[in-house]
């Protein structure tokens, strides 16, 4: 007679707690990671880091956590780059350059001068370029009066953000003999410090945000062989600074 067969029961070990451990361990891992890159890159790669967490593990993930945190009453340490708020870097400070260019084409487009003025950006910031026979008479560094409204309301609007602004002053090559002005350097120099006095002293634009140079012949955008080209190096220009250059221009903490 065959011996019945025994059947052996054995005791398995439950390890459906591994996947929720190994979870939580990459959640941590992603936490120490984001907290690590936060503390050593600015708010626009952060923003990037998020971003890229949140298309993986979606807006209950890690990232989520982060922000969690942040709205507690922890904010990681971005630096901040402007001079007061609303100054900074990144896309914030891009759009209200660009929305004060479109304010400005405005403003000039009223006053019929869109066809002697140009406002461009670049790295350096946003750009008014203005042409001398628009603000002055030749071999004069008198703004003349009946383009003094237009100017302050270019400062004021200007005055808005909390950039630096660098009014900068340039002329042909053309040699300038007078008694006030006896080279184009000290031309475009008065130049360039009459309109900021006037940003000073009628659009109320605080005195240490505003500079003036002068670079005389030796910054021409046209061709001084022609006519029109030196039309177009003669010009003042005023540029609304990119935060980047606040180390270099800012002198004293306000």
């Amino acid at each position: 007679m065959a011996r019945k067969r025994e059947h052996v029961h054995e005791d398995h070990v439950d390890e459906s707690w591994l996947i929720p451990y190994a979870d939580l361990l990459t959640l941590l891992l992603a936490l120490f990671i984001v907290l690590y890159a936060a503390s050593n890159v600015d708010k626009v790669k952060y923003n990037e880091i998020a971003a890229a967490f949140n298309e993986v593990m979606g807006p209950s993930g890690i990232v989520g956590f982060i922000h969690g945190i942040e709205e507690g009453g922890f904010t990681l340490p971005f630096p901040d780059a402007g001079l007061e708020e609303g100054g900074g870097e990144g896309g914030n400070e891009d759009r209200d350059i660009e929305d004060l260019q479109l304010v400005l084409m405005d403003l000039l487009e009223e006053a019929g001068l869109e066809g002697q003025v140009v406002t461009s950006i670049d790295e350096r910031g946003l750009i008014v370029s203005m042409s001398d026979a628009v603000l002055f008479d030749s071999g004069s560094a008198e703004i003349k009066p009946e383009y003094r409204e237009v100017l302050i309301g270019v400062g004021e609007a200007m005055n808005r953000l909390h950039n630096f602004i660098r009014v900068e002053g340039h002329t042909d090559n053309v040699p300038m003999n007078s008694a006030m002005f006896p080279t184009n350097w000290e031309l475009s120099v008065g130049r360039a410090a009459r309109v900021v006095r006037l940003f000073i002293e009628d659009a109320d634009v605080p005195s240490y945000k505003l500079s003036a140079v002068g670079y005389g012949a030796y910054r021409p955008v046209a061709d001084n062989d022609t006519v029109e080209g030196r039309a177009e190096n003669r010009r003042v220009d005023i540029i609304i600074l990119s935060s980047r250059y606040n180390v270099l221009e800012q002198q004293h903490p306000h």
